[in-house]
C-alpha cells in the first residue's frame, strides 16, 4: 500500500524529474502501484513514458489498463500543445 501511495504522490508533485521512478514502479507486482504509476505518468510524463504506458494497456488487471489508456490520452493531448 505504501508503494501505491508513493506512486500517486509522485504525480501530485508535478515534478518531471520523478518520471524515471514512475517508469520503474510501473512494473511492480502490485496492481495498485502500476495503476497509480500510470495515473501519475499521465499527469507529468513526456514522450519517454509512452512505451511504459503502452505496455500497461496490456496489463492483466482492467483498472491498470484503463488508467494507462487515460494517461496516454492526457499525455498525447499535452504534447500537442
Amino acid at each position: 500500500m505504501l508503494r501505491a501511495v508513493a506512486a500517486h504522490s509522485l504525480g501530485l508533485l508535478h515534478d518531471p524529474s520523478v518520471q524515471p521512478a514512475l517508469i520503474e514502479s510501473a512494473t511492480d507486482p502490485d496492481q495498485y502501484v502500476r495503476m497509480w504509476s500510470a495515473f501519475s505518468l499521465g499527469l507529468i510524463g513526456d514522450e519517454n513514458a509512452l512505451p511504459t504506458l503502452t505496455a500497461l494497456t496490456k496489463d492483466k488487471v482492467e483498472v491498470v489498463r484503463i488508467d494507462a489508456q487515460e494517461a496516454i490520452a492526457k499525455l498525447e493531448n499535452r504534447l500537442k500543445h
